[in-house]
């Protein structure tokens, strides 16, 4: 599969991916989500956002748990939390 492929180019490690998007709503909350997801076995994934919203769109939270994740309790994150 695509996964062990990648995770044998990686020697082995997990990737740190952090996704990024401009409030940390929506996009990158989906992405982090879905990679966490679908994978978790070589992804170690985070997102943020350059202007941070005060809260995760509902549409988001709706889609992902049609899809089976729950994200509650997640809140955006400003880009600067992984210098």
């Amino acid at each position: 599969s695509w996964t062990t492929r990648l995770y044998r180019a990686l020697g082995h490690r997990r990737a740190r991916v952090l996704f990024v998007c401009r409030a940390n709503a929506a996009r990158s909350k989906m992405a982090e989500a879905l990679a966490k997801k679908h994978a978790c076995d070589i992804l170690d994934p985070y997102s943020a956002g350059t202007r941070p919203a005060p809260a995760i769109s509902h549409t988001t939270h709706r889609v992902l748990l049609d899809r089976g994740i729950n994200i509650s309790g997640h809140t955006p994150q400003h880009i600067r939390s992984f210098d």
